[in-house]
């Protein structure tokens, strides 16, 4: 494929050329960010600001090959079977690592709100946002979301401005992927957990060995200047807006720099069909064993939140509740499974709205 990319002076340049693009706004005067979809999504609305037919993705600088976090420092490999032991391990180890993620994401209880109001959970996606290796590459409906990320680089939880070198925003047409990739491209939406929603997220899933500058898209490129990139800093709160203080990011720091698996974690994933026929291929119950011991699993418990964790994470679930359908205006009912299924859909958003509702009168 012969690629598509421009370079401009500066982002600024780049933010004026991508919004010629944009939409008019069709209600100029509702501005419901979300709309809610029989599936249990939380879609971006046709009255959002943000609504647009393409996805973003910024960053400071431009890699090649563009690969999904669980991927990157391995070779281009077709399949597992060309990787080494050392990199197959490593896959291994951080799937076990997203799992642990997993388990105790379940008993957050934004879950627990988020299936009371038929809420779509995209778990994956989620733990992709909390920074766990995931086959995920992060994209954005907002294009100047996709500009602090473009400009703006974290040290220790802190975003500080990028002042030299070169920044890259990737620019994708949403329906060939939609048409292409159905399975591939997720839109997170709005969830009860602060971070998908802020970053207006979507998330695009990729194979071993698939680069992501591979597939259709602009290629974005502009040169880094300090005013620039502190302006978008300071329009997003040094990050925070992007980053809301939420104890899973505490969660996900320690699953990620244990020192140690979860013996009883890596047994339920190399039971999984993406892991079980490399297994049997070395042997099972030996390659168990040797796994083991060169992963570093040990029969530890979980890593879960902690009764001060919980008790915050339910205190912000709590605060969410008053807020949550505020800018939720539109209700777009699609035919999946059949009109009864629709129908049950609505009819449990209607109660949860009215509920919602009443609680705030009283």
């Amino acid at each position: 494929m012969a690629e598509h990319s421009r370079h401009f002076p500066s982002i600024a340049h780049i933010l004026s050329f991508v919004e010629q693009d944009l939409p008019p706004p069709l209600f100029p005067r509702a501005r419901f960010e979300y709309q809610w979809l029989a599936d249990g999504t939380l879609a971006p609305s046709i009255t959002s600001p943000f609504t647009t037919s393409y996805l973003y993705r910024g960053q400071v600088k431009r890699h090649r090959p563009c690969l999904p976090g669980v991927f990157r420092g391995l070779p281009l490999a077709a399949t597992p079977h060309a990787l080494n032991d050392t990199d197959w391990f490593r896959c291994i180890a951080d799937r076990v690592r997203l799992e642990e993620f997993l388990y105790a994401l379940k008993k957050h209880p934004a879950c627990d709100f988020a299936r009371e109001i038929g809420l779509r959970i995209f778990p994956y996606s989620i733990a992709q946002h909390y920074e766990m290796a995931t086959d995920r590459i992060d994209l954005t409906q907002d294009h100047r979301v996709a500009a602090f990320f473009a400009t703006n680089t974290s040290t220790d939880g802190v975003w500080h401005p990028v002042s030299y070198g070169t920044g890259v925003v990737y620019r994708l047409h949403m329906r060939p992927f939609l048409r292409h990739m159905p399975d591939h491209l997720e839109c997170v939406g709005k969830q009860a957990l602060p971070r998908p929603g802020e970053q207006k997220a979507w998330t695009l899933r990729l194979g071993l060995g698939q680069d992501f500058e591979g597939l259709p898209m602009e290629i974005l490129m502009f040169d880094h200047d300090e005013q620039s990139s502190r302006a978008l800093n300071e329009e997003f709160d040094g990050g925070r807006k992007l980053f809301p203080k939420d104890v899973l990011t505490t969660l996900a720091a320690t699953i990620r720099t244990s020192s140690t698996l979860c013996r009883s974690v890596l047994a339920a994933v190399l039971d999984l069909p993406e892991f079980s026929h490399t297994m049997r291929a070395h042997g099972d119950r030996k390659a168990r064993a040797w796994m083991e011991e060169a992963i570093g699993a040990q029969d530890r418990a979980l890593i879960e939140l902690d009764t001060l964790q919980m008790a915050a994470a339910q205190e912000a679930v709590a605060t969410m509740r008053a807020t949550f359908f505020d800018d939720i205006g539109l209700i777009a009912v699609r035919r999946v499974g059949g009109d009864d299924q629709a129908k049950a859909t609505e009819e449990q958003w209607l109660a949860a709205h009215k509920a919602h509702s009443q609680a705030k009168v009283q």
